[in-house]
């Protein structure tokens, strides 16, 4: 059996260390909108279903009210003292409905007198009869429909009232002996009912929309889980590529990764108004470094000079360690910008580390050779990093800590 809840807890945790709570409050959100395609279909469904039978009830009233629109004809066949009256021929049509098509589909219709002045026969139910009571204190009363339970099942009652809409029907039945009351148009004289037991289409109509909110949440867990195990892909495979471009030690770019950019962007170009100029960088007397303090500060003398680099440059810059010591920038931005002042701000604040041995400051200094990219050339990195390298030399050999630009 799914733990629902450690589920949600490695969904939140996929990418970062959630607490529990996040798992369990991502469980609740799936949870909760994968219902609400079950509630609305449920409420749509059973919405739907209760209008149809409540026409299913209308169609029953006007056939059985065909019964009296040939009254005239009865009357004329029989004579007016012979001739059923036409709650009769209702009657009938009632009893030859329950009989055949209402009992298939489950209904019943009848014929039910207002309670103290009847009619018709007199309702068994005292909710029924509470309610035809409340309808005949109405000026006009309206069909009515509710869900009630009778003899164990749901069931769906529509009540129709009968109002004396002709004299000829007020004068027929204030004629008849043994009346209550004197009948005047416009009187509601009793109520015809009809009733479907609605328990098991409404159960299917439950358990469909059950169905349909379970398949919706779990399509929606799916989804969460596609989206979030492609960001865990994602971001591991940033992670790699960043393992893969990064020197390790000094988190700038390595010698290949280096080249791979500068090469996949635009050589300097007339039609872009950027220059580029190619600085390679070596940390003066970084072997003495390693000999007389040890390893572990040379170590820390690359890191804290990259990230001193770093700082000082911009994002369209590229900055790589090319070697042990040695490093490369790729300096870009507008002609009215002064490189060679950038460049010569740089090494000077190598000069201003503050890398310590105990209690020992240790030395840093930086030389450097600089060259300016030509415009428009294509493939002119192996022939800049050679003059870079060869004013580099040049700045060792002039005493270090400093920059040669080749002219």
């Amino acid at each position: 059996m799914v733990n629902w809840t450690k589920a949600g807890v490695k969904l939140g945790a996929m990418n970062a260390r959630f607490p529990r709570a996040v798992g369990l409050l991502l469980v609740l959100t799936v949870l909760g909108f994968g219902v609400l395609p079950g509630l609305w279909y449920y409420s749509v469904q059973r919405a739907n279903y209760i209008d149809r039978s409540i026409a299913d009830a209308e169609v029953l009233l006007a056939f059985t009210d065909s019964y009296v629109g040939t009254y005239a004809d009865v009357v004329a066949q029989h004579g007016t003292s012979d001739a059923p009256v036409p709650a009769t021929y209702r009657a009938q049509a009632l009893l030859a409905y329950n009989a055949g098509r209402g009992k298939r589909l489950h209904d019943s219709m009848a014929m039910v007198g207002v309670p103290g002045h009847e009619v018709a026969v007199s309702a068994d139910d005292p909710l029924l009869r509470k309610k035809l009571l409340e309808m005949d204190a109405k000026d006009t009363p309206a069909r009515y429909s509710e869900l009630v339970h009778l003899h164990g099942q749901s069931t769906l009652r529509t009540v129709f009232p009968s109002i004396a809409n002709k004299q000829s029907c007020v004068d027929c039945h204030n004629s008849l002996e043994g009346q209550q009351r004197i009948w005047q148009l416009g009187d509601m004289m009793g109520a015809f009912v009809a009733e479907r037991d609605v328990g098991l289409p409404l159960a299917h109509i439950r358990n469909t929309s059950l169905l349909v909110g379970v398949l919706s949440a779990c399509l929606l867990w799916t989804v969460m889980l596609l989206v979030s195990k492609n960001h865990s892909l994602q971001s591991k495979s940033r992670q790699l590529r960043h393992m893969a471009d990064t020197d390790p030690l000094t988190d700038c770019l390595n010698r290949r990764a280096f080249f791979d950019r500068i090469s996949s962007e635009r050589s300097g170009n007339e039609s872009i108004d950027e220059d580029r100029w190619l600085l390679l960088l070596d940390l003066d007397h970084f072997k003495s470094i390693n000999d007389e303090f040890g390893h572990a500060v040379g170590y820390q003398v690359l890191a804290d000079f990259a990230s001193r680099i770093r700082s000082q440059i911009r994002d369209n810059d590229r900055f790589a360690r090319i070697g042990g010591e040695e490093f490369a920038l790729l300096l870009q931005g507008k002609p009215n910008v002064d490189f060679n002042a950038i460049a010569e701000r740089l090494v000077r604040s190598v000069e201003r580390m503050e890398v310590f041995s105990g209690s020992t400051r240790v030395p840093v200094t930086v030389s450097a050779g600089m060259i300016k990219v030509p415009a428009g050339e294509t493939g002119w990195y192996e022939r800049c990093m050679r003059l870079a390298d060869a004013a580099l030399y040049q700045a060792k050999e002039m005493g270090r800590n400093r920059i040669i630009v080749h002219s």
